[in-house]
């Protein structure tokens, strides 16, 4: 058993109660077998004497738990995006340096739903400049990626799709469900493979690659309303 005492918290000082602060208590073990205190009868009010006394005696030490709150609004207090950004479904085309980037900062900043979409897998060359380590090369980059930020942000839903990017239908079953498709591939094949199919909107395509030596990043967006 653990007893909880909740304590209102507001965001300001003296101002209204936003949430509720949980102390845990774990109580102190009680004995399956209760001897009744000396002078009492064997009987619950002689026990219950005993126990009051030896065992939640006013002298005894109270076993707190730490406890935290793990509600969205506690655990993206800082720095999250706008609401319409977080409920938005967002597909990343391309986990390295870039789109691994990308990802996080989505996963970090409230994204509720992410795919990852990438066929290659982490090589000893690309620890320099991605999010992954070397305890992940040899594994796709789309599913190590995937799984990492899901356990950044245990309130979203990061999937990963370990293939090459199809096409035609298979490519708008794969990314129909989708809000945002962001192309951090910097090829032009994907972006042919993007203009070709036909899509349900609204719906917000953004390309983004980085030039020689990284000194220049090119950034394409295109909006798409009834």
């Amino acid at each position: 058993m653990i007893v909880l005492l909740g304590y209102p918290i507001p965001t300001l000082w003296n101002g209204d109660p936003v949430e509720v602060h949980w102390q845990a208590i774990l109580p102190p073990d009680v004995p399956t077998t209760i001897k009744p205190m000396k002078g009492f009868r064997p009987n619950p009010l002689g026990r219950n004497e005993r126990l009051r006394r030896d065992i939640f005696a006013g002298g005894k030490k109270l076993s707190y738990l730490k406890t935290s709150n793990w509600h969205p609004d506690r655990l993206q207090a800082r720095g999250r995006f706008p609401s319409d950004l977080r409920a938005s479904s967002i597909a990343v085309i391309g986990a390295g340096a870039l789109g691994s980037t990308v990802a996080e900062i989505l996963a970090r900043g409230g994204a509720t739903n992410i795919l990852i979409v990438d066929h290659d897998d982490l090589e000893p060359g690309n620890l320099v400049r991605h999010t992954l380590t070397g305890a992940d090369l040899g594994r796709n980059k789309a599913t190590a990626t995937a799984e990492r930020l899901q356990g950044a942000a245990p309130m979203s839903s990061i999937s990963a799709y370990s293939a090459w990017l199809p096409s035609g239908d298979r490519l708008q079953k794969l990314l129909d469900p989708f809000d945002i498709v962001v192309d951090c591939t910097g090829e032009d094949e994907v972006l042919k493979r993007l203009a070709e199919a036909w899509w349900t909107i609204p719906r917000c395509f953004v390309s983004a690659s980085l030039g020689f030596a990284a000194q220049r990043l090119f950034l394409f967006g295109a909006q798409a309303c009834a």
